[in-house]
């Protein structure tokens, strides 16, 4: 579905990230992990088509992205922004309908139809109470399960999500995530970011660690996330535990306070 083929990406010439290879299939959530300017907002930005890349390529459906009309490429894939405050006065529904704007011709308004699409997202989501409120009055962690349903309402087969868990409390975390997990289940594909390693554990099929410039690591969590590599990454020494749960058990990664 995705393939990210030796991709460098950066800003007049010059190259943030480097020589960037991985891929992901339908319903596989790739996790990507770095410190603060590593690059992985330049990544998005050259994945979504925002930002030339410097060479390399992505690739969707094997076709070369770059080559996409922007509509084409919007009905194959969307992104998910952290959540963040407005003052526009939309609702809920208002502003989750907009993810059918892909899909509409110029200057058409979205119809009964993009309503019914936007109504099965928030009910995928469980946020249909939300409905009719206003979109700034509702909480940080409301907003982001609106920005996921509007992506959903955009139809698109890959979500990229910009750190979704950022700035919310536990509970809204742990909600994030069992829907990410949801929407891998249904067949998206999911790439997401976050400084929280221990997500990776939970919820990522493959996990990107970007080092900086061509440096990077890939694969399956348990074999990628090393307590080595987590101190490279984060420059804190860092242990990963294995601890029980209710469900089995969790990799938990804890920084040393000291």
């Amino acid at each position: 579905m995705l393939e990210i083929r030796d991709l460098c990406c950066g800003y007049h010439g010059d190259a943030v990230v480097s020589n960037l290879s991985f891929s992901a299939q339908n319903g596989e959530i790739v996790c990507i992990l770095g410190a603060n300017g590593v690059g992985k907002t330049t990544l998005y930005r050259t994945i979504l088509n925002i930002l030339p890349a410097l060479g390399g390529q992505v690739l969707i459906g094997g076709q070369d992205a770059k080559s996409m009309p922007r509509e084409a490429l919007a009905k194959r894939i969307a992104y998910v922004p952290q959540s963040h405050k407005t003052v526009h006065p939309y609702s809920v529904l208002d502003v989750i309908t907009m993810g059918r704007t892909a899909h509409l011709a110029l200057f058409r308004t979205p119809g009964r139809a993009d309503e019914i699409k936007a109504c099965q997202a928030m009910d995928a989501l469980r946020i249909r109470h939300l409905a009719e409120k206003p979109f700034s009055e509702i909480s940080g962690g409301e907003r982001q399960l609106c920005y996921i349903a509007r992506a959903l309402t955009q139809d698109a087969d890959i979500l990229v999500m910009d750190e979704p868990t950022a700035n919310l409390d536990l509970g809204r975390q742990a909600m994030i995530l069992r829907r990410i997990h949801d929407l891998s289940r249904i067949g998206k594909t999911v790439l997401y970011s976050t400084h929280a390693p221990g997500d990776a554990f939970q919820c990522g099929h493959t996990v990107v660690a970007l080092l900086g410039g061509s440096r990077y690591r890939s694969g399956r969590p348990k074999e990628v996330l090393t307590e080595a590599l987590l101190r490279e990454m984060y420059g804190v020494d860092v242990d990963i535990h294995t601890v029980a749960t209710r469900h089995g058990s969790k990799e938990v990664c804890l920084p040393h306070a000291g």
